[in-house]
């Protein structure tokens, strides 16, 4: 493995809040030093202060896409029942939809009323895009703040996580310390998910997914915490996927978020549109 990129990983990974701790203005997320806690107890005050929703729907949101330094920017709206499915209306001309896209359990759909026709695909494009494995509930999990193991999505393996603390935030991780520089010496193909949490408000500040053999980074951070429902919501959702020199970036801002109301999106197939593959 490149030297750099063991640097790269040590200072994303080990030292994270490196420059967030600075924001003393942040009040939200000013704490004490903070003391060494149980998992058990760690990952019970996270899910009490998860969301609790059956349907969340984004009246207002940006989505800002970078990759590779091509950036684009689209109003959006999006609906999404738990569980279930996810649908985002994309506006970026004059309030008419151009696209409307389809996330369930099993494929990915997207309406192009430009070109009428309706793409249809699996997960698998969408994990080479993000250069990590990815499927219907992590991408839940992601937009809703919500706890999730990774590679293999079961809330049980969230248990066998280990617990760390560090003087502001505490951090779950699917390998402890000594297991990981083990395994990084032997160049293992492994997966390192590590999940950093605000103490207090226990909300999920960070989610980084590491693969050091494949030299990737999946990170996703949370800011603008405000009051929603039972709980602290970010409104803003940053999502950065690198590997090698290949760099995805991906961010949501929410403006307006309505919890279990009256509104939603469906997702209808007009007639006479061509079904493709992509």
């Amino acid at each position: 493995m490149n030297n750099w990129f063991k640097v790269l990983i040590f200072i994303l990974l080990f030292i994270p809040f490196l420059f967030s701790s600075c924001k003393s203005k942040d009040k939200l997320h000013r704490y004490e030093t903070i003391k060494s806690i149980d998992e058990d107890v760690l990952v019970s005050n996270i899910l009490v202060n998860e969301l609790n929703y059956n349907s969340l729907y984004f009246k207002r949101l940006t989505i800002d896409l970078d990759e590779n330094g091509n950036l684009r920017s689209v109003k959006a709206s999006m609906y999404i029942k738990r569980d279930s499915s996810i649908i985002i209306s994309i506006v970026p001309l004059m309030g008419i939809e151009i696209f409307r896209v389809s996330l369930n359990k099993s494929e990915i759909r997207v309406i192009d009323r430009l070109n009428r026709k309706v793409m249809v695909s699996d997960y698998r494009k969408l994990s080479e895009r993000f250069f990590v494995e990815v499927n219907y509930n992590i991408i839940e999990g992601l937009l809703t703040n919500s706890l999730f193991s990774y590679p293999n999505y079961n809330p049980e393996l969230i248990k066998d996580y280990a617990a760390y603390h560090q003087d502001s935030f505490y951090s779950l991780r699917s390998l402890n310390m000594r297991q990981y520089e083990r395994l990084s010496r032997r160049n293992s193909d492994l997966f390192l998910h590590q999940v950093n949490i605000l103490p207090g408000i226990y909300k999920i500040n960070e989610n980084r997914i590491v693969n050091t053999l494949n030299q990737m980074l999946f990170v996703t951070e949370y800011k603008n915490f405000n009051t929603l429902g039972n709980t602290q919501f970010p409104y803003s959702v940053n999502i950065n996927a690198r590997q090698g020199s290949n760099n995805f970036k991906l961010s949501f801002t929410f403006s307006d978020i309505e919890v279990d109301g009256s509104n939603s999106l469906n997702f209808r197939i007009p007639d006479k549109y061509e079904i493709v593959s992509f």
